[in-house]
């Protein structure tokens, strides 16, 4: 595996990674010169960590600081690799020239890894098991499925457990769709929603909610925006859409307000209308775009869909993916729409718009972008990256300075 000191990656991986160069350190690798492979310098350009292939596999598989640790480089069976230096641990993969040399590592931090504890039964739905929280007054804790027996992993389920305030122990649990990309996933949070009263035509006039009684809802003629019906009270408005007028509402948004009276939009669409009726009074609502930070997660695994070993999440806020009304991002104007809000906290929320569309503007006629994404950098506070992705799954990656309003 050749090494260019001098290349330039062709992309990112992933927007969740940035690019470690490599550089060549001559007394290094005059002093070892069957075993060396590259040097890492700090932010500040200075020498930082050394790397060696000892076992001359072509991958780096040791590295040595300047300050005199030292430890090893783990690869997995997908190309990543894993260091551990004393409570530190980083993740990443190899970069490549367009010519396939090596120029540097994708790397990405997280204090929150999640190593999957298997499930030890065949015969039921069950992976594995991760904890997130794990304190004597508050527990959250992730469990993976595999509901089709495919043998890729299709459910996520997070619990909740706490002490309420008369001390006795609650447990709240939300399940999400979950989607690979290779290695990289999304879960989608997913709600089942109970109705009542069906009318004569088979549409439900209301909403089951236990805990604060039936909400109606408001059936009306298709409008410009394709909304049939409307639920709406005190804390939450909800539409919902037929897009193709086929008599089957297939999409759905919501708008409601935190604590703070911030507004979250959320968009989704439904599966099981089709047969619902009084004896099967009940659908499956799966959120696509959120404006609120934990109902859609990503991130990627060590490992497979099939087999994941450890779980990394990414702090990503999802701003779009296929559908329509609301999340069809197949013109500018839709993609500006989407950023509107989301962007709020930008001064020159322009700029990220006009990268966008330039973006949007070279793609060749027809493609439809499934997924617009920014990425917070803890490293660089005021750096955000920002992703647009197509159909194909190519990436372009827009990175500009944003200060705060």
């Amino acid at each position: 595996m050749a090494v260019n000191f001098d290349g330039t990656p062709t992309a990112l991986q992933d927007s969740q990674f940035w690019i470690t160069d490599f550089y060549h350190d001559d007394t290094v690798a005059a002093a070892y010169s069957s075993t060396y492979f590259a040097s890492i310098d700090d932010d500040n350009g200075d020498p930082s960590v050394h790397l060696f292939d000892d076992n001359h596999n072509g991958l780096p598989d040791r590295y040595v600081t300047v300050e005199g640790r030292s430890g090893s480089i783990t690869w997995d069976a997908y190309g990543y690799f894993t260091v551990k230096d004393n409570e530190y641990v980083t993740i990443g993969r190899m970069a490549y020239d367009t010519s396939g040399n090596v120029v540097g590592f994708y790397e990405v931090d997280h204090d929150y890894m999640y190593v999957v504890e298997k499930d030890t039964n065949p015969s039921d739905k069950l992976v594995g098991t991760f904890p997130i929280h794990d304190e004597s007054s508050y527990t959250e804790t992730g469990k993976l499925y595999d509901d089709n027996g495919d043998g890729v992993i299709d459910r996520l389920e997070i619990t909740d457990s706490w002490y309420n305030q008369n001390m006795e122990w609650e447990s709240d649990t939300e399940t999400h769709k979950v989607t690979w990309s290779g290695t990289s996933f999304t879960a989608n949070l997913v709600e089942t929603i109970a109705f009542g009263g069906f009318d004569a035509n088979g549409r439900p006039t209301y909403v089951i909610d236990e805990e604060d009684g039936n909400t109606p809802i408001t059936w009306q003629a298709s409008d410009a925006n394709h909304v049939v019906a409307i639920i709406s009270d005190e804390y939450e408005t909800v539409k919902i859409y037929d897009t193709n007028g086929d008599n089957l509402p297939d999409r759905v948004s919501s708008t409601w307000y935190e604590d703070d009276n911030t507004p979250v939009t959320d968009t989704g669409h439904f599966e099981g209308w089709s047969s619902l009726s009084s004896t099967h009074p009940t659908v499956t609502i799966v959120l696509e775009i959120s404006t609120y930070d934990d109902e859609i997660y990503r991130g990627f695994v060590l490992g497979s869909s099939s087999d994941p070993q450890v779980i990394i999440p990414i702090e990503t806020a999802s701003l779009g993916s296929t559908g329509t009304p609301q999340a069809n991002l197949t013109t500018v104007v839709a993609l500006k729409e989407a950023l509107q809000d989301a962007y709020q906290d930008f001064a020159n929320k322009a700029d990220v718009e006009a990268g966008i569309a330039a973006y949007y503007n070279s793609l060749p006629s027809g493609t439809v972008l499934t997924q617009i994404s920014y990425d917070y950098s803890n490293s660089a506070p005021n750096i955000y990256t920002l992703t647009a992705v197509n159909v194909n799954k190519n990436v372009a990656v827009f990175k500009k300075s944003y200060s705060f309003l």
